[in-house]
């Protein structure tokens, strides 16, 4: 999702530049933990080492290419989207409530 999908699901249109840049900023960080989650759950131990390992050294994209190669099996996107609708859906019932 785009930024401005994000702002206009999470019903953030009226808001000011930098209310908007806190929304995104906030929403990106809270997917970003829970995809980790999700992935950290799905690696066995010795991926999770190797993971440690790779981003002990602070080479990020090449973390991100690990769990993509050994991990995922594929493209992280489509995770990343799932995470960031289930917080949207989240956001919006918590919202009404």
């Amino acid at each position: 999702m785009t930024d401005g999908q994000v702002i206009e699901a999470l019903g953030f249109n009226n808001a000011s530049d930098q209310v908007k840049q806190r929304v995104i900023d906030s929403a990106r960080e809270t997917v970003e933990m829970r995809l980790m989650s999700l992935v950290s759950e799905m690696m066995d131990d010795n991926q999770s080492a190797e993971f440690q390992r790779i981003t002990e050294s602070g080479d990020n994209e090449a973390g991100w290419e690990y769990l993509k190669r050994e991990v995922i099996k594929g493209d992280m996107t489509e995770l990343y989207e799932a995470t960031m609708k289930d917080y949207i859906d989240q956001f919006s019932i918590a919202k009404t409530a």
